[in-house]
């Protein structure tokens, strides 16, 4: 049995050996695709004219996510979508498709259109002074491309806006639409009870964080512990999501999403703002972007894409600043950096298997080599050469793969089917967090403080 055991076991490090070291990593992603976006706008322009506008709204969604940037099908799904918002009650999602839509290159002609239609957005959020300055522009914008229309529908245009006028003077005898605004509720983020930590503000002072051998850091209560007590408010270091939920979940800050903020160059994920979608730009997915279906099929699982996005999210300069205090024998409770606390978290390396240990090895060289492929790195050396930064970052990784088994939190929404009341609810997961400081806070099948996401 053992010989037939260490048999398996060197077929599988031959196997994995010949897999890395041959494996050519190439763009592999859900890519732009122009017919189909402009199906799926003609699928929104037939529920659109049946006043569909739920349907058409989705319709134009995708369209918007498959057109490839530049491309007119782009703006105009998102400039159509944005009439379906109106009609539906989303002022503000309305406005902000109306801005993406004139920046996307909608039709200069047809620009009096979106103007026309934010001043009557501002007219229902009572900003009289925003819907008279959007009505001002559309009518110079109609001035302006008098020379593209016949002299009829000029004449019609121009009679619509001057009814227009009337409504931002008098909206409440001038508006005809039955238009009832939804309001998105503010769910503030809650405090720390009693008052927080001094130099760990994101624990509440009824607890202390203390270090023995036996169990590592772990927290006790300083103070009585009441119940419904808000003990620790953390932001993640890095998050992803479920691949499962990226076509319903914003990839950055894991609000589910209304409306879809396309990625200018994938069609894999989506965004609710346009805020999110460049700060995703500017940080993890330059380099993602391109490689996501790449990683899905080499078998990654979420606490994979997690060790990876823990390096996407900071520049390479970042890490390498922190290389003399990276120390996993440190037992400290308080670092001077969010990293340091990720990296000392407990890993368990002196109890891991040799199997173990050459596959979760073999894994941080594939996600090496595909940081590299995404020019992560500034040298260019050869595609199987590695730098001494790049085998630093490789080694980062492998030690994410460690912690991250223990150490990783669920993400969740919390589902209801009355936004009036709690239950029946039902936690819905979409992700995997690293909380350094949550992770103070020992597991247990039946744990006595509970855990809230709050996805602003």
């Amino acid at each position: 049995i053992w010989t037939k055991r260490c048999l398996r076991h060197t077929l599988r490090y031959n196997i994995y050996f010949i897999q890395v070291s041959h494996f050519l990593v190439a763009p592999v992603y859900k890519k732009k695709d122009k017919d189909a976006a402009r199906k799926k706008r003609e699928d929104g322009n037939a529920a659109y004219a049946k006043k569909w506008y739920r349907q058409a709204m989705m319709m134009y969604s995708v369209a918007a996510v498959k057109s490839p940037s530049g491309d007119e099908c782009l703006a105009y799904s998102i400039a159509n979508r944005s009439a379906c918002l109106y009609y539906l009650g989303e002022i503000k999602l309305c406005i902000a498709d109306i801005n993406l839509a004139l920046a996307r290159g909608y039709p200069p002609q047809l620009h009096y259109k979106l103007y026309e239609r934010l001043a009557k957005c501002y007219v229902l959020l009572n900003d009289k002074e925003g819907a008279m300055k959007a009505a001002l522009t559309s009518k110079k914008m109609l001035e302006k491309m008098k020379s593209k229309f016949d002299p009829e529908k000029y004449k019609s245009a121009l009679k619509g806006l001057m009814n227009l006028g009337n409504l931002v003077n008098n909206p409440k005898e001038g508006m005809k639409d039955n238009i009832e605004v939804v309001e998105d509720p503010v769910v503030p983020v809650p405090k720390v009870a009693w008052k927080p930590q001094k130099k760990m503000r994101e624990l509440s002072s009824l607890l202390r964080v203390e270090y023995e051998p036996e169990v590592g850091r772990h927290v006790k209560a300083e103070k009585e512990v009441n119940p419904g007590d808000t003990l620790l408010v953390e932001e993640p270091f890095a998050a992803v999501l479920y691949a499962d939920k990226q076509g319903n979940t914003c990839d950055f800050c894991f609000k589910r999403l209304k409306v879809v903020i396309p990625c200018t160059q994938c069609a894999g994920i989506g965004f609710c703002s346009k805020d999110c979608r460049d700060k995703a730009l500017l940080s993890y997915h330059k380099y993602e972007c391109k490689y996501l279906d790449l990683l899905h099929g080499l078998g990654c699982s979420t606490i994979a894409k997690l060790a990876l996005r823990i390096i996407t999210t900071h520049p390479l300069d970042y890490f390498k600043k922190l290389r003399t205090d990276l120390n996993v024998n440190n037992k400290s409770i308080e670092f001077k950096q969010p990293y340091l606390a990720v990296f000392n978290l407990v890993g368990l390396d002196e109890q891991r298997w040799p199997e173990d240990i050459f596959a979760r090895t073999m894994m941080a060289v594939a996600l090496l080599k595909v940081l590299k492929a995404a020019k992560s790195f500034p040298d260019k050396s050869d595609a199987d050469t590695f730098t001494d930064d790049e085998i630093f970052i490789g080694s980062l990784i492998l030690r994410h793969l460690n912690v991250l088994q223990f150490n990783a939190h669920e993400v969740y929404q919390l589902l209801r089917t009355d936004k009036t009341k709690i239950k029946p609810c039902k936690n819905n997961l979409i992700g995997l967090a690293v909380y350094p400081k949550a992770s103070f806070f020992n597991h247990s099948c039946h744990p006595n403080t509970s855990r809230s996401v709050f996805c602003m």
